[in-house]
């Protein structure tokens, strides 16, 4: 019984270090395009860098994968008319959001050549917003004039200008650009190819989380990026 025991737990420590010894970190760096569901701004370009840490738990088939990314998250927003004493106007607000995001994913591999592997993975993911970028040019509706722009960088604030605004819409809008919430979380996948160490990826990232606290937990942000890296072991 003792000698079963002892080869059990040789048996086990043998896997565990096969398992440990191809633990990998891939450094990565990608272009891509995100669009906000709640206006008609389109598509904009963003830009995701990072690495991921890849732990596997079944030999070239399963693995879990985790590590830590920056990614931007922009669009731009035409006001309702503002007014006040010294006229109307519109703002074209332009925002630009830094997200700091660590992904969880299911992770699946095919060997299909030599060096090369198709993978496939879907998980979820949490975030936190570590700065805005509120860029704001105003129209003045009242002789067709440019009011100039604002422009700052703030930590979840909109710029100060002392302009008074009326009307409830007005309040709400600017009220939304002082509660701004920091975190955010949503769900993540990918599919890639991975040939002597070099990756390249698709991913594709959907936000869940509420934008500011009057919103529901909806499709907020769609981001689609094109991604390479390298991949190093950890392992012998």
């Amino acid at each position: 019984m003792k000698k079963r025991w002892m080869a059990s737990l040789l048996m086990g420590a043998s896997c565990f270090t096969a398992v440990q010894a191809q633990v990998s970190v891939t450094p990565e760096i990608g272009l891509g395009t995100n669009y906000r569901s709640a206006f008609e701004a389109g598509w904009t370009p963003t830009v995701k860098a990072g690495a991921s840490v890849e732990f596997p738990l079944s030999s070239d088939v399963f693995s879990l994968e985790s590590g830590l990314f920056y990614m931007q998250r922009g669009y731009e927003d035409l006001t309702e008319l503002f007014s006040n004493q010294s006229g109307a106007w519109r703002e074209r607000v332009k925002v630009n959001r830094h997200l700091l995001q660590i992904p969880i994913k299911a992770k699946f591999s095919w060997k299909v050549g030599r060096d090369v592997k198709l993978f496939c993975g879907v998980g979820a993911y949490v975030g936190y917003y570590v700065g805005d970028h509120y860029k704001s040019e105003r129209y003045f509706t009242d002789n067709g004039s440019y009011g100039g722009g604002y422009e700052g960088w703030y930590m979840n604030r909109f710029y100060g200008d002392g302009v008074n605004v009326s009307g409830d819409k007005a309040s709400e809008v600017l009220k939304w650009r002082y509660d701004a919430n920091n975190f955010d979380w949503g769900v993540t996948a990918e599919v890639g190819v991975e040939t002597n160490r070099w990756v390249m990826k698709v991913g594709y990232d959907l936000s869940l989380g509420k934008e500011s606290s009057a919103d529901p937990v909806a499709a907020n942000y769609h981001t689609l990026t094109l991604s390479v890296g390298y991949k190093f072991s950890l392992g012998k």
